[in-house]
C-alpha cells in the first residue's frame, strides 16, 4: 500500500485511506454514496494516473462538493498537502519582502519622487477648477456650392460629319470618309448605287475604306 499521487476517492473496501500502487480488484470508488468496485482498465487510465481529474466520476463528485475532492490537491496525501501549502506560503512571503525591498531602494524612491513632483507641477499649472481636455482638430472647411452666375460647362463639340466637296468639273462630288461610315451608307446618302461608287473609285472590296479617304461620287 502506498501514498503516491492518485485519486483521493480511491481506496480499499475496509480502509478508504489505503490503496495499492497497481490496479486491483480490492479497490473501491467512493465518488458517490454507494461504494462501487472499479474496472482495472479505468484504474490504470484514471484512478492511478495523473489524469484522474478528467474521470467523469471524479468530476461529478467535485461538482456535488463531495468531501475529500479538491481540484489540484487531491493527488497529494494530507501531510504532503500541508507541506505544499507551507511551501507556497513561504514563496509568497519571500516575493512580498523582495517587492518591499525593491520599492524601498534609493533609485526607485527617487524615480517615484520625480514622478510625483511632475504630476504636481502639471496640476498647479492649470487654473483652479479647470480640467485638462484633449485638443480637438478643427473641422474641415465646407465647400460652398457654385453660384448661379458661375461659368457654365463647355458644350461638347459636335461630331464632325462629312460634307460633299464639289469637284472642279462639276460632274461629280468628292466625299471625305468619317468614322462609322460604310460604302453602302455613303451611296444611300447621295442616292447613287454602290456599283457606281466602286467603279468611280476603282474599289474592289467595299469594306476597305478608311477615315479621311476621299471618294468620288458620280452624279446621276
Amino acid at each position: 500500500m502506498i501514498e503516491s499521487p492518485c485519486c483521493p476517492l480511491l481506496g480499499l473496501l475496509d480502509d478508504p485511506n489505503s490503496r495499492f500502487s497497481f490496479p486491483s480488484v480490492g479497490h473501491r470508488c467512493r465518488a458517490s454514496d454507494r461504494v462501487r468496485p472499479i474496472d482495472l482498465g479505468h484504474q490504470s487510465a484514471f484512478c492511478l494516473a495523473a489524469a484522474y481529474p478528467d474521470c467523469p466520476r471524479y468530476q461529478a463528485a467535485a461538482a456535488a462538493g463531495r468531501s475529500g475532492v479538491a481540484p489540484g490537491l487531491g493527488t497529494l496525501p494530507a501531510r504532503r498537502r500541508s507541506r505544499w501549502l507551507r511551501g507556497v506560503a513561504a514563496v509568497i512571503a519571500v516575493a512580498a519582502v523582495a517587492a518591499v525591498v525593491y520599492l524601498a531602494s534609493p533609485a526607485i524612491g527617487d524615480v517615484m519622487r520625480r514622478l510625483s513632483a511632475g504630476a504636481s507641477a502639471a496640476a498647479s499649472a492649470l487654473p483652479s477648477g479647470v480640467l485638462p481636455v484633449a485638443s480637438v482638430a478643427p473641422a474641415p472647411a465646407t465647400t460652398e456650392p457654385a453660384s448661379a452666375s458661375a461659368t457654365p460647362a463647355a458644350t461638347p463639340a459636335p461630331t464632325p460629319t462629312a460634307a460633299p466637296i464639289p469637284s472642279p468639273a462639276g460632274s461629280a462630288l468628292v466625299h471625305v470618309v468619317v468614322k462609322g461610315e460604310t460604302l453602302i451608307g455613303i451611296a444611300a446618302k447621295y442616292g447613287v448605287t454602290l456599283a457606281a461608287i466602286k467603279s468611280a473609285n476603282a474599289i474592289t472590296d467595299p469594306s476597305l475604306i478608311y477615315v479621311g479617304e476621299r471618294l468620288v461620287i458620280p452624279l446621276r
